[in-house]
């Protein structure tokens, strides 16, 4: 069996309040949290465990996050519950607090 490169993170449209790009950056910050923006983060870049590409499909009422196995593994979002939260300030930053 293949294993997985990719795996999925859903987030509904109504939590964003415009529209995500197609591609956007994945910082993993620890074990609890992570977060993901549309534009790169320079204050995250020298501090983040891991720095990915994040791919961004849009469909009919929710966005798809393709998130590196290796970084949906670590956090263990397949087992655990976790939070997605968008920041009022920068409505196109996606924290995600395991």
């Amino acid at each position: 069996m293949e294993k997985l490169i990719e795996a999925e993170l859903e987030i509904e449209k109504k939590m964003v309040w415009r529209q995500l790009p197609k591609v956007m950056h994945l910082y993993a910050l620890d074990l609890d949290h992570f977060v993901i923006s549309a534009k790169k983060a320079a204050v995250l870049e020298g501090k983040a465990l891991v720095n990915a590409r994040v791919e961004v499909l849009a469909q009919e009422n929710r966005y798809v996050l393709k998130i590196p196995r290796r970084v949906f593994e670590f956090h263990r979002l397949d087992e655990n519950d976790y939070t997605v939260m968008v920041s009022e300030k920068e409505p196109r930053s996606i924290v995600i607090t395991v």
